[in-house]
């Protein structure tokens, strides 16, 4: 008999269900898409019903494949995690009232800024210690107040994306330090809602639920469909936000160590042991598990790449046949390519910023403009590491990569040239639900606090890529002519 840790992400676009031993080792795993809605320009909401159903399909994949598998498996517990910022409406039944409003919603964009206005007349920001943002809880709930009041009169609790997933299958409901930090409603340091918004914004506070660390036991799994009878009476951890979530699956838990994750955006992030007083506008402080994480957000990663791909009908193997080309060896006459097709967020922090090649002549080729494109994208990232590392303005001890774009090793080896550090490259892509395992083994006392867990769970990194220091002066080169070029037209 093997004990075995369930953990799920609800993702933006995909649910993810991964089944794992106590030793980290993946028995299963399954995902399951569903809709993001936008009845009206700027709008981005999803049915959190779909998220439930979905995550139920997934989990019954998952628990089919471990039978065939181990059949002497005992599932012990369910953690979870999920997209920040993304928010549910529940009336006093516990009914969805509305669909969810995710972190990708723009609706209230022309609320900026006259709530940071009043936010810095009181003096609350510091406390935030977050710019407000149209994908910020907070936000959305104020655009709710004015144009869907009837809503927020029926609003018995607010839920975040992983909260009310937990609440479906158990009954709890709470959310963790770590989702809190997102809301934009949350006293940073305090580590709890904080109350005065109330006054300022003419909000009901007493809608957001219990604020509880992480790894707490919330509550066991009850009414599981047949298919998923062997997660019946289960413990639940109350679980954390997404980025939290992947820290732990890659071990970053210490200051020094920094996180890039890359896919369809990317997210730069290291622990910092005590909560900044003052950073960057355009990054980010979250709760981690213990003491704080400072994030950087790029929206142009994956993204860009995806657009470059179709627009030149390529793949993903013809960046690195671009990169690898000795005939396109970085110098200053290779055309540039600004990633901005989404606006940006670190370091720029513009929504209007747009994207662009340049320097483009006669004699380029189309494999010029896939390596301009990709270079781009490395140096979008490069910026934001820049800015986290400049932030926290201690040595880094190590660069752990994850994600979806460690797919691509031109991808990776460009970046590590490009900011001359070695980086550590993780195995495993589902990093978030892993995370959320670990979390469920800590709430079920299988493992006796966080770092023990860690240590038996985390991934290792399968491959080391050090920097190429002579690429790394002509990429410096080049990059000083991209930063000008980025500065004049952003």
């Amino acid at each position: 008999m093997s004990d075995g840790l369930v953990g799920i992400d609800i993702g933006t676009s995909s649910v993810k269900v991964l089944l794992t031993r106590t030793d980290g080792a993946v028995v299963a795993q399954a995902s399951r898409s569903y809709e993001t809605y936008s009845p009206k320009a700027g709008w981005a909401e999803q049915n959190p019903v779909e998220w439930y159903y979905c995550a139920q399909e997934a989990a019954s994949e998952v628990l089919l494949k471990a039978v065939e598998l181990d059949r002497g498996l005992q599932i012990r517990s369910v953690g979870f995690t999920g997209q920040m910022h993304s928010f549910v409406l529940l009336d006093e039944q516990g009914d969805v009232i509305r669909p969810a409003i995710t972190w990708m919603d723009s609706r209230a964009r022309d609320l900026i800024s006259e709530t940071t206005g009043a936010l810095e007349e009181l003096g609350l920001l510091t406390r935030l210690q977050n710019m407000p943002a149209p994908g910020l809880t907070l936000l959305p709930l104020l655009w709710l107040a004015r144009h869907e009041p009837e809503v927020l009169e029926r609003t018995h609790t607010l839920l975040l994306a992983k909260d009310y997933l937990r609440y479906r299958m158990t009954g709890d409901l709470a959310t963790d330090t770590t989702d809190a930090s997102g809301t934009l409603l949350m006293d940073m340091s305090g580590r709890t809602w904080m109350q005065e918004l109330s006054e300022v914004f003419s909000l009901n506070m007493g809608i957001l639920p219990e604020i509880r660390e992480p790894w707490a036991h919330s509550g066991t799994t009850r009414g599981m469909p047949k298919s998923l009878k062997r997660m019946e009476g289960v413990p639940a951890a109350t679980g954390c936000a997404d980025q939290q979530a992947a820290a732990l699956a890659n071990g970053v838990l210490t200051p020094g160590v920094v996180q890039i994750m890359l896919g369809t955006g990317g997210q730069i992030a290291t622990p910092v042991p005590e909560c900044p007083r003052a950073v960057n506008r355009s990054l980010n402080v979250f709760c981690h598990h213990s003491g704080w994480l400072l994030q950087g957000s790029i929206q142009n990663a994956g993204s860009a790449l995806n657009w470059i791909r179709r627009m030149l009908d390529s793949e993903w193997h013809d960046f690195d046949d671009a990169i690898a080309s000795p005939k396109r060896a970085p110098s200053p006459f290779f055309p540039f390519f600004l990633p901005y097709l989404t606006g940006e967020r670190t370091p720029i922090m513009s929504a209007s910023a747009t994207g662009a090649w340049l320097d483009i002549r006669q004699s380029h080729e189309r494999k010029d403009l896939l390596y301009a494109g990709i270079e781009g994208v490395v140096f979008g990232i490069a910026d934001a590491l820049e800015a986290v590392l400049t932030a926290v303005g201690t040595a880094v001890s190590e660069i752990r990569i994850g994600g979806g774009g460690t797919r691509s090793t031109g991808y990776l080896s460009l970046l590590s040239d490009t900011t001359d550090q070695t980086v550590h490259v993780l195995s495993e892509s589902n990093t978030t639900a892993l995370g959320a395992a670990i979390l469920g083994g800590v709430a079920a006392g299988i493992f006796p606090d966080l770092k023990a867990a860690v240590e038996s769970m985390a991934i290792e990194a399968d491959r080391i890529i050090e920097p190429n220091s002579h690429r790394h002066t002509d990429l410096m080169e080049r990059r000083n002519r991209w930063k000008d070029l980025s500065h004049h037209l952003t």
